[in-house]
């Protein structure tokens, strides 16, 4: 089942389910089902500098790494 990321046109949140392709995905915040499938980058992980890879897409914008390819956004 892959994963893909949504933003919510009823209330901008943003969230990732594991969905098939069939599923109507409602959003965790507002329960819209008016949501669009967002286009995602993958995830990296910078081992040199001993930072680990954010697989949380909210911590890693409240830790400011937003951006820098660990998130996506």
């Amino acid at each position: 089942m892959p994963l893909y990321e949504f933003k919510c046109k009823k209330c901008n949140a943003t969230f990732e389910e594991l969905v098939n392709s069939n599923t109507k995905v409602a959003c965790p915040e507002c329960n819209s089902k008016k949501v669009e499938k967002k286009f995602s980058t993958f995830s990296t992980s910078d081992t040199e500098n001993g930072t680990p890879p954010c697989f949380d897409a909210k911590a890693c914008c409240d830790l400011g790494k937003c951006g820098s390819g660990r998130c996506g956004l």
